[in-house]
């Protein structure tokens, strides 16, 4: 917005302070013009549910840290379908590829 104002001050041999320009924005707090793109359709209600067993899976992972630092890292999978654990492991030495590889497997 900066450089669009100073180019059309240009002939007047006049600039503007960007930080003044800043000021002004957040003071007048502008609204965009919608663009008519709507995103009604792609909210999601954060549920996964599928139709039969066993045809998706997802997995996630987090980390219990111990009063004595130490730090306990789990992964699991869970069928979409019924929401049963289907595997899960846990380690102290990290999460690597091969354990997750297997954990899917």
């Amino acid at each position: 917005m900066t450089a669009h104002l100073n180019r059309e001050l240009k002939e007047a041999r006049r600039r503007v302070n960007p930080k003044r320009v800043y000021w002004i924005i957040k003071l007048n707090k502008p609204r965009l013009a919608k663009s008519g793109y709507e995103k009604k359709h792609l909210n999601h209600t954060g549920n996964v549910i599928t139709l039969k067993l066993d045809t998706r899976w997802w997995s996630d992972g987090f980390e219990i840290r111990w009063w004595n630092r130490e730090v306990v890292q789990v992964v699991f999978s869970l069928d979409c379908y019924d929401r049963e654990a289907i595997s899960w492991s846990a380690t102290t030495g990290g999460i690597s590829s091969e354990i997750v590889q297997d954990l899917l497997t």
